[in-house]
């Protein structure tokens, strides 16, 4: 059979069921019920084809969102699902609180420096065999050793530090509740990694300051002489000079400590360490017979013989480390002049140039401290450990699904039978009320009258059949009826109760709103804040991305009485070492001033970097205004009190250490240099230079010894061990004495700086004992 044969069959057929096809009355032989059935399932045919074609189309056009959800994933079947979904994909953790340490291996790589010879206990040795009473302070191999030794002193220490932080970062836990891709975890470990190894820099930074500052402010005395010179004869400065007659000589007990004074090649500034703090000098060596100077070194007139690149020396060795660098010692020509200057010879090897390093050979040593000598830390993150640890319970993403015949044939089958009744219940209604208006001319004639149609409404009604409507039988015509009727009245009574059993009833609705707004959330919340609750997709939230945290400081701290070229006005005395009054001290007090606000800013500065970056807002729902703004200033008022405690704790321990060590300071209130002239049986005669223990005699006429306890209170009279003292007169009001510069300036208070007539005061002072005017 051909095909044009089988379309003209086919033709033909369809054709035949569209002339004659009814699905309505068939079993009537009314020629006007078989017409209208006709079109009812003519007009039933069209519709359900117009049907059937929007629902295809609108179905396999449109875009539906799928959710989807995996139990238990592995992770092979994560890192596919990550491919695919990886904007809507999420999986919780079982374990949400995961050390570092489980996953994360650390290794750091110190500079070159802290593992070379130069920290051996050889080579401080070597450079450490000069005589220092046949060298200048001014000789770089007078501070050297020291150098060297604080260098690794600075290295154990860095190396500790970062050892403990980085145990630290191993326990310290990463938490999340849901499962971090590889990418997000990697930025994870290094910004943790990054704020731990930040914390440890403030640590050694931090404390080396405090006591830099520290030992400047109580003028502490090096023995290496290169801030202050211990004296034994008339330098020309003190007008006490005890001389005794031996016999067949006068001899000096003079005793005294006077600041150094430096002055650069070609300057006529004078450089005190007592009042400047810092007077650099270029690393010179000075290989020849050195000449009595007393205390003064111009540089102008004394010539060094080499200058070794990159060592600057200071008043104190750690200021001569922080201000040099290492370049002399990655050459090899500048490390052979500096060993040539010893009488015996050392084989050393210099620093490797070609080593990969993020320093310079130029890079000064302060700035190698303050970042720990490190050069990096190495870190591997097995994410398979991770994925482990982290176990994933379920994962869920969603995506977009656009066409699907299996949707399209469920959503057909599903609605088929609901349109094709509904088509099937009005379409004979629609041809009936179309055939109505045509013949409506043509039966106005014939319009029935009011009662008429009331009593055939009425037989309608009383034979209503919605199941045996086309049987001849009378008894199943009458239980179709029957049944109609009981149906319509369940029907109606189960709407009524329905009706009545939810109006009065309060149903509780539970609604979800994903990624709401703060504007959606405020909303909800003045709504609903007894029932509102939303949970946090990140529990632990640093502080830095809450809080902003602006300090201010008292006056004084930003005032000129802290500035350097205030305290540097108030020239040392030349006339007297034993005279103490506020001028004897005036720019250690200032400078100490100084040093307070200094470290001030520098431990608050340290405490709010290490309170925001490495302290956590922990919370797993988020809070209401008040709640939130509460518990924050909670937080705060408890970092403002700690904050407080460890600036007490630190200057207090620094304190403690520096009394308890009984170091040599050049105000004179705790010990005093004295000469004791001693004569034996022999003729021989003997000098002894001692510390004489300084005490003062407190309200009830005990005495008070600076050595003992250092809250003495020096305000009246200053004796020695021989009863001899000397009245003390701090000439100015709200000033007060103590056992060390720092102690009398704790003890002091800040009025006379709010008065002119006490800052008039201070310049008539200044005046009287010709320094120069303020």
């Amino acid at each position: 059979m051909s095909i044009q044969v089988l379309w003209q069959s086919l033709y033909r057929i369809v054709r035949n069921k569209w002339n004659t096809g009814n699905i309505f009355d068939s079993q009537s032989v009314d020629p006007f019920i078989i017409r209208r059935g006709i079109l009812s399932t003519r007009l039933y045919s069209i519709l359900v084809i117009i049907s059937l074609i929007t629902l295809i189309t609108y179905t396999s056009l449109s875009n539906r969102i799928e959710n989807k959800t995996v139990i238990l994933p592995s992770q092979s079947i994560y890192e596919d699902l990550q491919k695919k979904y990886a904007d809507s994909l999420q999986c919780s953790c079982t374990q949400i609180s995961i050390p570092y340490g489980n996953f994360v291996h650390t290794s750091p790589l110190f500079h070159q420096v802290c593992s070379s010879n130069f920290i051996s206990q050889q080579w401080i040795n070597f450079i450490f065999q000069t005589n220092s009473a046949s060298i200048w302070p001014i000789d770089v191999r007078t501070s050297l050793s020291a150098m060297w030794q604080l260098i690794r002193t600075f290295c154990q220490s860095s190396i500790n530090i970062i050892t403990d932080a980085l145990n630290q970062f191993d326990n310290s836990p990463l938490v999340n509740t849901m499962l971090l891709t590889e990418e997000l975890l990697d930025a994870k470990v290094e910004a943790a990694l990054y704020l731990s190894r930040q914390t440890a820099l403030s640590t050694l930074t931090q404390s080396m300051t405090i006591v830099h500052k520290i030992t400047q402010a109580n003028q502490l005395v090096t023995g290496l002489l290169t801030n202050y010179v211990a004296v034994t004869q008339n330098f020309g400065l003190a007008s006490y000079n005890p001389v005794y007659d031996i016999g067949y000589m006068n001899v000096s007990l003079y005793t005294g400590l006077f600041g150094n004074k430096y002055i650069l090649n070609n300057s006529t500034r004078v450089c005190s360490c007592q009042n400047n703090g810092s007077c650099p000098l270029p690393g010179n060596l000075y290989l020849y017979k050195i000449f009595e100077t007393f205390g003064i070194y111009d540089l102008s007139k004394i010539k060094a013989n080499e200058t070794l690149s990159g060592i600057l020396i200071d008043c104190l060795p750690s200021q001569m480390t922080l201000s040099s660098s290492l370049e002399c010692f990655y050459n090899r020509s500048c490390l052979n002049i500096l060993l040539s200057s010893y009488k015996n010879p050392l084989n050393i090897l210099i620093l490797n140039q070609s080593l990969s390093s993020r320093f310079l050979s130029t890079t000064k040593i302060e700035l190698l401290i303050n970042e720990l000598f490190l050069e990096e830390i190495f870190n591997a993150t097995n994410y398979t450990k991770y994925y482990s640890q982290c176990s994933p319970s379920v994962c869920q993403y969603t995506y977009i699904h656009s066409f699907s015949w299996i949707y399209i044939l469920i959503i057909f089958t599903g609605l088929l039978g609901g349109i094709t009744t509904v088509l099937h219940i009005i379409t004979p209604y629609i041809i009936q009320l179309i055939l109505f208006s045509n013949n409506y001319q043509q039966n106005q004639q014939n319009q029935i009258r009011p009662k008429e149609f009331f009593l055939k409404f009425k037989n309608k009604v009383q034979n209503f059949n919605l199941y045996s409507k086309y049987s001849r039988d009378p008894i199943r015509v009458y239980h179709g009826v029957l049944a109609t009727r009981l149906y319509i009245i369940l029907l109606l009574i189960s709407i009524s109760i329905i009706i009545l059993f939810s109006y009065p009833r309060n149903e509780i609705v539970s609604e979800i709103i994903r990624n709401p707004s703060e504007e959606e959330y405020k909303e909800l919340e003045e709504k609903y804040s007894s029932t509102l609750t939303c949970p946090c997709t990140q529990i632990s939230i640093p502080y830095k991305d809450l809080i902003t945290i602006e300090v201010k400081y008292h006056q004084i701290c930003t005032s000129d009485f802290i500035q350097s070229w205030w305290y540097q006005s108030f020239v040392p005395y030349n006339t007297s070492d034993i005279k103490l009054d506020f001028l004897s001290i005036a720019s250690s007090y200032f400078q100490t001033l100084a040093s307070f606000c200094d470290i001030a800013k520098i431990i608050i500065n340290n405490e709010i970097n290490r309170f925001l970056t490495t302290t956590t807002f922990v919370h797993g729902q988020i809070l209401t205004n008040d709640l939130f703004y509460s518990q924050i200033n909670s937080a705060i008022n408890t970092f403002i009190q700690l904050t407080k405690h460890e600036y007490l704790y630190r200057m207090n321990l620094t304190n403690g250490l520096l009394h308890s060590n009984q170091y040599l300071s050049h105000m004179i209130a705790s010990t005093d240099l004295d000469t004791t002239l001693w004569y034996w049986s022999n003729g021989a005669n003997t000098i002894q230079i001692i510390t004489d223990a300084m005490y003062t005699l407190d309200a009830s006429g005990d005495k008070c010894y600076c050595v003992l306890d250092s809250t003495c209170n020096i305000d009246d009279i200053l004796f020695i061990s021989n009863g001899d003292g000397w009245s003390i007169n701090w000439q100015l009001d709200g000033i007060r004495g103590g056992c060390s510069v720092m102690n009398s300036v704790l003890k002091s208070s800040l009025m006379c700086w709010f008065e002119n007539t006490c800052l008039n005061q201070l310049r008539t002072l200044v005046k009287t004992a010709q320094l120069p005017s303020i």
